[in-house]
């Protein structure tokens, strides 16, 4: 009987450990970093809710002001389609 309890806590260790070091490290964000060059972002912040026809789908990672131009950094999951050519239109929420 003790050899059974020794094999269940053994069993019972291994995926403790396994389990969390496999969700951590071994899951891969199967997202894309989509970027777009606007004349204005008046209202567009790190963090910002990014949607594509009112549906979130993303996040905005950076805004970097680039002269004339401000360039948008958005992080979105690889299974969102865009659109051949996007028209940002009030498409990022605060």
């Amino acid at each position: 009987m003790n050899t059974r309890k020794a094999v269940t806590a053994m069993l019972v260790v291994t995926l403790a450990i396994a389990l969390p070091g496999w969700y951590i490290f071994g899951r891969t964000d199967q997202s894309k970093t989509v970027y777009a060059d606007f004349s204005y972002v008046g209202g567009i912040y790190e963090g910002s809710k990014v949607t594509v026809l009112g549906v979130g789908v993303g996040t905005v990672t950076s805004v970097e002001p680039r002269g004339t131009s401000v360039r948008v950094a958005m992080s979105m999951p690889n299974s969102v389609d865009l659109p051949p050519t996007p028209r940002p239109m009030s498409s990022i929420h605060r």
